[in-house]
């Protein structure tokens, strides 16, 4: 073997045993960093704080809109418990939405989000608030949603803000997580509500 041979063939171990030497490095970065965003998933969008049961008297309760009417209808259970309290419907494109708002019964206030995501449900759900003197409003959603709804509820709505689980949406999981990891940097960021 040649001095030439010899040398390439020295440097060719050098950068491999130097690639190795890294990932070894930043191995136990990445097993933490991993392990860090499943544990804040896990606490954040899967089992995140509901205020259930709900101990007080409640003056308004909202189902955000999406889900195919799965909030609709956990809302409409917490109603069965709450007569008193108002129903108010954030129109988005499920059907039994839309069909509530188009001849709104007594005691039922429905309203466009602008933007149509959760910061605008959130103002919308302030100003409604305001207007009608509510001191209370149950915001009803699905569970990987409650963290990030809360967070941007609570910005617009003076009186308190009770956050019910409507249990996880039928959607597909894993593209739920990440378009509510989305959502919930956005919500720290740039789109804050109020």
């Amino acid at each position: 073997m040649t001095l030439e041979a010899e040398t390439l063939e020295a440097r060719s171990r050098d950068r491999a045993g130097a690639g190795r030497t890294r990932f070894r490095a930043l191995a136990p970065l990445v097993l933490f960093a991993s392990a860090t965003w499943l544990a804040l998933t896990a606490w954040l969008l899967l089992w995140p704080d509901s205020d259930e049961p709900v101990s007080v008297s409640v003056d308004a309760v909202v189902p955000l809109a999406g889900a195919d009417g799965q909030r609709l209808r956990a809302a409409r259970d917490l109603l069965a418990e709450q007569p008193e309290a108002a129903l108010v419907l954030s129109m988005g494109d499920d059907r039994e939405t839309t069909a509530a708002c188009q001849r709104p019964a007594e005691g039922v206030h429905c309203f466009r989000a602008d933007p149509h995501r959760t910061s605008g449900e959130a103002r919308a759900i302030g100003r409604l608030a305001r207007q009608h003197g509510w001191k209370s409003v149950a915001v009803v959603t699905t569970t990987t949603h409650l963290t990030r709804a809360r967070l941007l509820i609570e910005q617009c709505v003076d009186g308190e803000v009770v956050m019910i689980d409507a249990g996880l949406w039928r959607g597909e999981l894993p593209g739920r997580l990440l378009r509510e990891w989305g959502g919930l940097l956005g919500a720290f960021t740039f789109d804050r509500a109020c």
